[in-house]
């Protein structure tokens, strides 16, 4: 559950109730979690993330997260089994679902 609210250009926005951060390859990844799922992960863009100005409230599940990835990009995990909250439209879930039956590795585009 969302620790506060937060009013953020006149529009309500939830704090997320944990937060951990990890650098990566990619650069910095911010994770969020309800406390037993990851809810979201937001990569650096222009050296800032979205909650970047908050403390890190960390959470076991995330630290599962964060280990997986750490695992990830030394090569030594294809899949992740960590919890995952999946929120979007009907369509949005229809393309998660597909892009996770890609196999590891492979390389596809639109066309």
């Amino acid at each position: 559950m969302p620790s506060a609210i937060v009013t953020a250009s006149s529009t309500l926005v939830a704090v997320p109730a944990f937060l951990r951060r990890t650098d990566t390859p990619l650069g910095r990844i911010e994770l969020l979690s309800d406390g037993l799922s990851v809810t979201s992960l937001a990569i650096e863009r222009t050296g800032s993330l979205p909650w970047g100005d908050l403390p890190e409230n960390t959470a076991p599940v995330l630290e599962i997260a964060v280990a997986q990835l750490a695992e990830y990009f030394e090569g030594k995990r294809t899949e992740f089994d960590v919890p995952v909250a999946v929120v979007g439209t009907d369509f949005q879930k229809k393309i998660w679902a597909e892009l996770s039956l890609l196999p590891y590795g492979s390389v596809v585009s639109y066309g």
